[in-house]
């Protein structure tokens, strides 16, 4: 949080390029207050929105005493700069993990400590290119989903979201120790006509786009696309021509 003296530092800075200009123009007494007035508001603003961001829970990572193989963190357990919409407002630039054992989102407070995001707050963030946006499940309905972040890998007319999460597995390397392995885990979903649709394999994904399935197959046929090993980039490229083919 910016400091008394940060704020007296941005009032000079605003001070004395004008000053000779605006005695000119104005009483020196009314362009002193107006100017004051005006770097109070924004370092008002700005305290205000980032202390707000700043007020979530402590984050106590998950940890077991054994060696550990990958991360619990998505792509990396490095930190990156991203953006997140958080209780009604847009944050950029902000330090974050995204931890997919437990679905946080986690912030660094640079010189305190890292605070986990209040879920239910958060709309959408973007970290490493990807954008998740949270989805909720209502209860008593019979929707595919369930309440968390999706990985919006496509955002046409039709949608492709990958749901993302991480289990972790101990195994014994000798026998006297143990390792945790995290593994990926996700499930891709469809979202057409206001509906979730689960995919798995190439079938399912082209009863989906149902009316523009044989189509969709000559696409994949000429373009050469390969379903098994990279679901997710197919399932875009069909996303994104089936929205061109109904345009």
């Amino acid at each position: 949080m910016a400091s008394l003296k940060t704020f007296c530092v941005a009032v000079s800075a605003l001070l004395t390029p004008t000053l000779i200009f605006a005695q000119l123009t104005l009483p020196d007494t009314l362009f002193v207050k107006a100017t004051i007035e005006n770097a109070k508001r924004i370092y008002d603003e700005s305290t205000r929105n980032y202390s707000h961001l700043y007020n979530g829970k402590e984050y106590i990572e998950f940890k077991k005493k054994m060696p550990e193989i990958g991360t619990l963190f998505f792509n990396s357990p490095e930190w990156e700069d991203g953006s997140v919409f958080y209780d009604g407002e847009l944050y950029d630039n902000v330090s974050m993990r995204y931890d997919l054992l437990r679905d946080k989102l986690i912030i660094e407070h640079k010189g305190h400590s890292e605070i986990e995001l209040i879920n239910e707050k958060i709309k959408y963030f973007t970290i490493k290119g990807h954008t998740f946006v949270r989805l909720e499940s209502e209860p008593g309905s019979k929707s595919n989903i369930i309440t968390g972040f999706y990985d919006e890998i496509y955002d046409g007319v039709s949608k492709v979201l990958v749901k993302r999460w991480k289990v972790t597995e101990e195994r014994v390397e000798t026998q006297f120790s143990m390792v945790l392995t995290f593994k990926d885990k996700s499930d891709i979903f469809i979202f057409k006509d206001g509906v979730y649709y689960p995919v798995g394999s190439k079938s399912s994904a082209l009863k989906v786009f149902g009316e523009q399935k044989s189509a969709l197959k000559k696409y994949m046929s000429h373009e050469k696309i390969k379903y098994r090993g990279n679901r997710e980039g197919a399932l875009v490229k069909l996303a994104r021509e089936y929205d061109q083919l109904t345009k």
